[in-house]
């Protein structure tokens, strides 16, 4: 009976503990699961970038820098084996980390991509020996199939993840502000609170979101060279080169920031080595544009030639060095996000613990009568508190949000809850009588 009743005041307890929250809040409030969501899909939109800046780099170099061995190579490498490779990675893991409309989006930048990748193949297949670029024809073909198809669809890729990442964007600050309407003011003046650290989680999205950006420029930056070396007439991507330049500037002094604020020494030095050749990038980009910036410039063989070279010998292997130290940076930053989700999470385990801990008093007596039963048997030794508290945990961890857990742990912590807790076993004792009695009343034995 007592053993019934225990268990029926430890209930009741959390069924008014639940009432308690529900009563604090308007709508649910969002777990760090949707945290994890938008990260792991800002990591999607950035594959999806990188993939279709990579083949329209690449078809682009196929036509004009047909010297350029490493280019023809990876663009066969993408479309015959890479391609449909990340495109099932990204659509996969973008069933569980995008919106609705974001996969709607999705599905079309890759509908797109198709069309691109199709059209480049058409130009794989006419420019495909040394011998073929002597054909003008081929090469004009080539030309037009470039100005008139694969450029303007990959436009239209880039502003689809460009609104994709906006709405996700939207979404982690959204996220963020529910979080830290979540948090009490009495928990934010608290040095020693169980709660998530909301600057924390910004600072790690934003600066992740930041090298996948100095990625993204770095990229979009050779791009425009070589459009503005080798497709004069192009002035869309003529105009976007100079906006591209702004962005290496900005890159610059961000990363001066970033290596101001970074108080590890080795990536200090990785980040200076950044910082250094996004300027060489920016000079070298720069001292181009002033070389080919007028009709008779392009007409001079020398000046074109020495331009052409800067492309193959001198700006493409940078862009491979500063590409490499990014995904370095990206991936070291990738963790820390994802080290900062497995720590919230401790925190609710850690804040679980206490509340089992606390509750553990209204649970001796149920626990006593087995404890009695292994003395009986010799085997009392065997028992150990902490092991009974350690498998009760994960009930609750199935059973709680990360925010109802702090909920409940702020109301156990005030008055109401501390007489509560006082107060449950005598509650639930005398419940039960008045139930019997009642049905006694109605003639039960």
């Amino acid at each position: 009976m007592l053993k019934t009743s225990i268990k029926a005041a430890v209930i009741t307890l959390f069924v008014l503990f639940s009432f308690s929250i529900s009563a604090q809040r308007k709508s649910e409030i969002q777990d760090l699961g949707e945290l994890r969501k938008i990260n792991d899909a800002l990591t999607q939109i950035y594959v999806l970038k990188e993939t279709y800046h990579d083949i329209y780099m690449q078809s682009v170099s196929w036509v004009h820098v047909y010297s350029n061995s490493d280019a023809k190579k990876e663009l066969d490498n993408y479309i015959d084996f890479e391609y449909n490779r990340v495109k099932k990675i990204v659509t996969y893991n973008s069933a569980s980390s995008f919106t609705p409309s974001m996969r709607a989006k999705l599905q079309l930048a890759f509908q797109k991509l198709d069309k691109l990748i199709t059209a480049a193949a058409e130009n794989r297949q006419e420019l495909r020996d040394f011998e073929d670029y002597d054909d003008d024809i081929k090469r004009q073909n080539g030309a037009k199939v470039i100005t008139e198809t694969i450029t303007p669809l990959y436009y239209e890729i880039d502003s689809i993840a460009n609104n994709i990442l906006v709405e996700n964007q939207a979404r982690f600050t959204s996220a963020l502000s529910k979080l830290e309407n979540s948090v009490s003011p009495k928990q934010k003046k608290s040095t020693n609170s169980n709660t998530v650290d909301i600057a924390e989680f910004e600072s790690a999205y934003n600066t992740l979101s930041n090298f996948y950006h100095y990625q993204e420029v770095n990229i979009k930056a050779h791009i425009g060279v070589i459009n503005w070396v080798y497709r004069e007439e192009d002035t869309y991507s003529r105009n976007l080169l100079r906006q591209t330049v702004e962005s290496l500037s900005e890159v610059i002094t961000s990363l001066s920031y970033e290596k101001e604020n970074e108080i590890i020494f080795s990536e200090r030095l990785t980040l200076d080595t950044l910082t250094y050749n996004f300027e060489r990038l920016n000079k070298k980009v720069r001292d181009i544009m002033l070389t080919l910036n007028t009709p008779e410039q392009y007409e001079d063989p020398l000046t074109k030639l020495l331009s052409e070279d800067d492309v193959i010998s001198y700006l493409s292997p940078l862009y491979e060095w500063i590409d490499y130290d990014l995904f370095r940076n990206v991936t070291r930053r990738k963790l820390r996000f994802k080290n900062l989700l497995a720590s919230s999470r401790d925190k609710k385990l850690q804040t679980i613990r206490w509340i089992l801990e606390y509750n553990y008093p209204n649970m001796e007596n149920s626990i006593l009568e087995g404890v009695e039963k292994l003395k009986a048997q010799g085997t009392e030794n065997k028992f150990n508190k902490n092991d009974l508290i350690e498998a009760m945990i994960p009930i609750y961890d199935e059973s709680f949000t990360e925010d109802e857990i702090r909920d409940i742990f702020e109301f156990q912590r005030s008055k109401v809850g501390r007489k509560l807790r006082k107060k449950s076993i005598f509650l639930t004792v005398e419940t039960e009588q008045i139930i019997k009695l009642y049905f006694e009343s109605l003639g039960v034995k």
